[in-house]
Formats: structure tokens, sequence, C-alpha cells
């Protein structure tokens, strides 16, 4: 199957890495990888050296699937065409949406409830962590870079499309209070080793699904709900006239 060059333009994006960057990290011919992702000609770039890119984006060459494990992407930005961007991603590769768990270290958190900050005033360096329906082996941390304005505004789960939704169920644009997820700073670290916007897009070593499952203080498979059993049946076309046939109670 292989991947395309809009995909690899996609991962790209959210990685925080140009394309001449990728190339230069996997000593890749800078202007042939250029040519290649503007127009995609066969044999421009060889198959190696794509399966090279793939793997380093966290993507499966072969399926074109994201691989098993914790991928981090960056946050975009609030431009409408930076978050168009982003739903198109996450609707290629998570189509039955998912639950969205906001993070925040405890440190910042504790230092703001002193000083009395308002929580719409934050400047927030957070994440938000992605578990999708459809690959209970995968997890997205999506780095969210300090900024004065209100994040829930920018990453609700309408923005992020049909599907998602916060802990409790909710899609209200704000996530409920008890939905956030305060941290302790050394295991938000684990989050990023090296800060926000660390540069690593896949294959930290140290942090797993499970590690950033038990992080969270939660198991990838006692969160489904009604809500997201259903978003995962519409998604796959699967009707509720056919559910009720094959549970034989219709």
């Amino acid at each position: 199957m292989g991947v395309s060059a809009e995909v690899f333009r996609e991962l790209i994006f959210v990685s925080g890495m140009s394309p001449r960057r990728v190339a230069l990290n996997l000593n890749i011919d800078t202007g042939a990888w250029s040519h290649w992702l503007k127009y995609e000609t066969p044999g421009k770039i060889g198959k190696e050296k794509l399966e090279r890119v793939a793997n380093y984006l966290g993507l499966n060459f072969s399926t074109g699937d994201l691989l098993p494990g914790v991928h981090k992407w960056q946050n975009p930005g609030a431009d409408t065409s930076n978050m168009q961007q982003l739903r198109s991603l996450i609707l290629r590769f998570f189509p039955g949406g998912g639950v969205i768990y906001p993070t925040f270290p405890k440190i910042l958190f504790d230092l703001e409830e002193l000083a009395g900050v308002g929580k719409e005033k934050r400047k927030v360096a957070a994440a938000w962590v992605l578990l999708p329906n459809s690959r209970q082996d995968v997890r997205i941390i999506l780095e969210i870079a300090p900024s004065p304005h209100s994040l829930s505004s920018i990453f609700s789960p309408e923005n992020l499309g049909k599907g998602w939704t916060w802990p409790s169920g909710s899609v209200v644009i704000k996530p409920p209070r008890l939905d956030w997820k305060i941290i302790e700073t050394g295991a938000f670290t684990r989050l990023f080793p090296k800060g926000i916007g660390d540069g690593r897009v896949f294959g930290e070593e140290s942090l797993t699904v499970p590690d950033l499952d038990a992080i969270l203080g939660i198991s990838g498979s006692s969160d489904w709900t009604w809500e997201r059993v259903n978003s995962v049946l519409e998604s796959k076309g699967i009707t509720p006239e056919e559910t009720a046939r094959k549970m034989g109670i219709l």
C-alpha cells in the first residue's frame, strides 16, 4: 500500500519540524525529498528511504497505519487553517473518535491557585492526551505550547471531530473541572523529558502506552462508555437495528 506524500506532509506538520529538517535528520537528499513531497514522482525517493521516514514519523509504511505506541504531536496554533489540518489528520487515523484527557503539571496548578490567577487568564503549558476508540494500542500526546488564550476554545471535542469527548463523556467546549488530570511534575516530565517542543515524534523508549495510562490514572480498557461504543459503531456504518439483531434483542 505504501504512504502518500499527503500523509507524510500532514505528519511532518504536527511533528514541529520542517521537511528539510526531517531529511537532514535521516540523511536524505533535501532537494529530492522536497520534490517528492510536492509531486510524488515515482523513483525520486527510494522505497527504503520512504520506509525510514515513515518509521521516524511513527507510521507502518506497508499499511499506512500508525505504529503501536505513544506518538507526540505539537500544537499547530489556533489559526483556522492549522486546526483544519489537525482535524483532517485525526479523522484520517481515528474516524471513530475517542477520549481527550486534558493534563496539567501540578506545580503550575498549585502556583496559579496560590496566586489567585483566574483559569481563563492562565498562560498555560499543558498537553491533551488522545485515546482513540479504534486503537487501544496508540496514544497521542498533543503538545499545547504556553498561551494566554483559552485552550478549550481551540482544542475542544467538536474541533477534533465527531465522536471525541472529555473523560466524563461531555462534549461541551470547556473541559469540566473534574475531567482535568493534574499530574505530579515528575510524572509530567516523562511526557516531555526535554520540555515542551523537545522534537521527539515517536519511539520515546521510556514511555509506553501502559506507562502513560498509569500516569493518567486510567486503564485503557475501562474507559468505554455507551457514547464511545455508539460512535465507533456509527463510524463503521453499523446501525442500531443491526446491532440489536446480532445481540438477539430484536
